[in-house]
């Protein structure tokens, strides 16, 4: 079974998961295991990438960029199930 059908089968009958570190920049999403991973997606595709301009916050298993702050919230739901 390949990624993409093993994350679906994990997910079902589930709410939203945090899956993972994302940064956004210039409407671009680079994910990584943790924002250090994404910074370094993020600097292959823009080596010269301006950090002041970087959103921090993560990906989730419906295909969103969310905050810190609402990660917490998906996380807290997703524990509550």
């Amino acid at each position: 079974m390949g990624y993409e059908a093993s994350k679906t089968k994990q997910m079902e009958g589930h709410s939203e998961q945090i899956l993972f570190a994302a940064l956004r920049y210039k409407g671009e999403i680079f994910t990584g295991i943790n924002h250090d991973g994404a910074l370094t997606n993020l600097r292959f595709t823009y080596p010269d990438y301006q950090i002041q301009e970087v959103e921090q916050g993560y990906s989730t298993s419906k295909d969103r960029f969310v905050s810190k702050e609402e990660a917490v919230e998906i996380v807290k739901n997703y524990a509550d199930e």
